[in-house]
């Protein structure tokens, strides 16, 4: 079966032809994944699965009168993928910012948003926290071995630059 007809299997509900599609379509999907691996984030599994996912919604979405499923297929991998990521928020079904939340409360969209004219101070305490830790880690360490990563992480030194002060090798630096 070709992709097109894979997909309207499945809009009409047969199950497997989503295993059938994503067989088909894996390595097309892999092409468009690469690009956001490797990720300090996310592992190449989860993004697999968010390339199957978003394989599952093109097919969802394919209409065979407007064009072709291989033309959707890379745009919804690569949004699943960046709302893996944290790269895209996924649309929000609320149509109005003063519209409440719920019944229960007066609380409305607005109320949540970030307000974009504060700086970011969980972000800068975050930093000076982590700032701190690494000092006395560092501070920790003994001698030469102190000396070169503060040299190298806290004073921007190279290793060779490392290496002269302390008398050593590069290696030995690194």
């Amino acid at each position: 079966m070709t992709n097109e007809e894979l997909a309207l299997a499945l809009q009409q509900g047969d199950t497997t032809a989503l295993e059938a599609l994503w067989e088909q379509t894996k390595r097309l999907a892999f092409c468009a994944v690469r690009q956001y691996h490797p990720s300090v984030t996310v592992d190449l599994d989860d993004l697999l699965q968010a390339a199957f996912l978003g394989v599952r919604a093109a097919a969802f979405a394919f209409d065979p009168d407007r064009g072709a499923f291989a033309a959707l297929l890379p745009f919804f991998v690569r949004r699943a993928c960046r709302q893996t990521l944290g790269l895209d928020r996924p649309a929000l079904a609320t149509t109005s910012l003063d519209a409440p939340l719920n019944d229960e409360t007066e609380d409305t969209l607005e109320d949540l948003l970030a307000d974009d004219t504060l700086p970011p101070m969980t972000e800068d305490i975050e930093r000076e926290e982590l700032c701190r830790d690494v000092r006395a880690a560092v501070d920790r360490l003994e001698g030469r071995q102190a000396a070169a990563v503060r040299g190298h992480w806290l004073e921007g030194k190279t290793l060779g630059q490392i290496a002269h002060d302390l008398g050593i090798t590069t290696e030995g630096a690194r």
